[in-house]
């Protein structure tokens, strides 16, 4: 998690948005890994960092959470997918 976050450049973003950033990283080290345990250290990064970036992005109401929803939802992951691919 702490390399992640060490790879996510801040660019103005909020907390939610940085922690959400350094789980895609993580889920783009999942896909490279492939299938097998070797993607599991990257999987269960992603998703601590999903699960702080959705605590912190409530802490900013439900107009945050639902702006964090939007930006890493399941359409942003879709896309992660097919971009794999």
């Amino acid at each position: 998690m702490e390399a992640a976050l060490t790879g996510v450049e801040a660019n103005g973003a909020d907390l939610a948005g940085e922690l959400g950033e350094a789980a895609v990283v993580c889920l783009r080290g999942a896909l490279a890994a492939g299938p097998g345990r070797a993607a599991a250290l990257d999987l269960l990064a992603a998703d601590a960092l999903l699960t702080y970036a959705c605590e912190a992005a409530a802490d900013g109401g439900a107009a945050g959470l639902e702006r964090f929803a939007a930006a890493y939802g399941p359409a942003r992951l879709a896309r992660l997918l097919s971009e794999s691919g």
